[in-house]
């Protein structure tokens, strides 16, 4: 049976914790812990923790038993991908979250359907679905998830590595470009269904941006992100 995590972030990972009532219900009601049972504790920082559940009068505390430092990924990814469907974008997040990317950054470009919308609300949402996918894969870090923003605002951000990933043209598969890549920070740039326009992706190139294919099918932009922070991921804690 695998362990049972509970992210506790911030300040409340510490010794002697209280659990909330959610927490509590979660352990003690849903999966039937009870006093004296273990369980893994992560803080979505990259610190994680053996735990075991103590009584408190009424209440339930967290003892903690060990403490360890999950090492950083030689190679942070950074996803990038232009606003899709939500379902969509929740289904590429969570996989993405899976496949060890350190950021999230959803952004509006010239062939999105979708616009940006849903304010602190959406944001909260898929910020929950990452701490979720998270703890079930066993990460002990929760990627950053960001509010939507513009590409210009992407194209600024500063990476060791820029890669645009565009349908239909002649470019260095990305699987072979990741895998010689040093370590480092990796900006993966994916458009929405259509991929970028011709001037957003001359754009990127003129701020330093490589192309890159993911092959001559025809990907769903959640598809093609999935694989983009797959492939992107090879050299550091991603094996395929």
């Amino acid at each position: 049976m695998s362990r049972v995590r509970l992210h506790l972030p911030g300040e409340r990972f510490q010794e002697g914790v209280v659990l909330r009532q959610a927490e509590r219900h979660y352990l003690c009601d849903v999966l039937r812990l009870g006093e004296g049972d273990e369980l893994e504790l992560f803080d979505g920082r990259s610190r994680r923790a053996r735990a075991r559940l103590v009584r408190d009068g009424e209440d339930f505390r967290l003892r903690l038993l060990s403490v360890t430092e999950e090492p950083a990924s030689a190679r942070q990814v950074v996803l990038a991908l232009a606003l899709i469907k939500a379902r969509s974008r929740e289904v590429a997040l969570r996989m993405a979250v899976e496949l060890g990317v350190a950021e999230f950054r959803p952004f509006v470009s010239e062939r999105c359907v979708v616009r940006a919308g849903g304010g602190s609300g959406r944001l909260e949402r898929e910020r929950h679905i990452a701490a979720e996918a998270a703890r079930q894969c066993g990460r002990a870090t929760v990627p950053e998830v960001h509010a939507p923003v513009t590409l210009d605002e992407i194209l600024a951000l500063p990476a060791e590595h820029r890669v645009i990933l565009q349908e239909n043209i002649v470019a260095e598969p990305l699987a072979s470009l990741a895998a010689r890549l040093p370590p480092g920070r990796l900006l993966l740039l994916v458009g929405p269904e259509g991929g970028f326009s011709s001037e957003e992706f001359e754009r990127a190139l003129a701020r330093g941006f490589r192309a890159a294919s993911l092959g001559t099918r025809v990907l769903r932009a959640d598809t093609a992100a999935v694989v983009a922070a797959a492939l992107g991921g090879l050299g550091s804690d991603v094996a395929l």
